[in-house]
């Protein structure tokens, strides 16, 4: 799939419902395609949602200590996730997610490339606009081989949490131009536009 295939997969209307869960308001869905099963996060949509991205302090999840509010909405649908996915026949997985919803799939990716690394032969990540979700430590002890991250040039969600509470950076794919970092270059619509120019 391209970027923008992948893209679309994950913002647009899909057979399978969203599974929410209605205490971190945290939504996901899965999608089994061939030998591939997609996992999709949704980005925020709700003040819980926005309140719970400035948890900029960290807590441990999975065996890692990560961005609180991240942590805790990954830990609030880690059981139900696993126990849906160990259904599904797949030898491949990905794990895909816009803005908080990539914070999401990134710390699933960490978690099944290293807890759970048997239920699959293949995990991967597909990450769009992901904010700062590790030190620059833990990013280091990580095999992100089969990640791929994409941002926007200027978009400012990317740069956060500062790295004055001990962030790092990922490597992203930079798309679109821009002079300053501002809330804007994280519109979804922006991004679609960008995608679709690398068709």
């Amino acid at each position: 799939m391209t970027l923008y295939e992948h893209w679309k997969a994950l913002t647009s209307g899909n057979e399978n419902p969203w599974h929410t869960e209605p205490s971190t308001d945290t939504q996901y869905r899965i999608t089994v395609r061939d030998d591939t099963v997609y996992v999709d996060f949704q980005a925020a949509s709700s003040r819980k949602d926005w309140c719970m991205a400035f948890w900029f302090w960290k807590k441990k999840v999975f065996n890692y200590r990560a961005h609180a509010g991240f942590a805790t909405k990954a830990e609030s649908i880690a059981k139900s996730l696993v126990h849906d996915l160990s259904f599904t026949m797949p030898s491949r997985v990905v794990f895909r997610g816009y803005s908080n919803g990539a914070s999401l799939a990134f710390l699933f990716y960490v978690f099944f490339t290293n807890g759970l690394w048997y239920m699959f032969n293949r995990v991967e990540l597909m990450a769009f606009a992901t904010p700062r979700v590790f030190s620059r430590r833990t990013l280091r002890s990580l095999d992100l081989s089969y990640c791929r991250f994409i941002k926007h040039a200027g978009d400012l969600v990317t740069h956060l949490p500062p790295k004055l509470f001990n962030y790092g950076d990922v490597d992203h794919q930079i798309i679109g131009k821009a002079r300053w970092h501002l809330p804007k270059y994280h519109a979804d619509k922006l991004y679609a536009d960008e995608l679709r120019k690398l068709l």
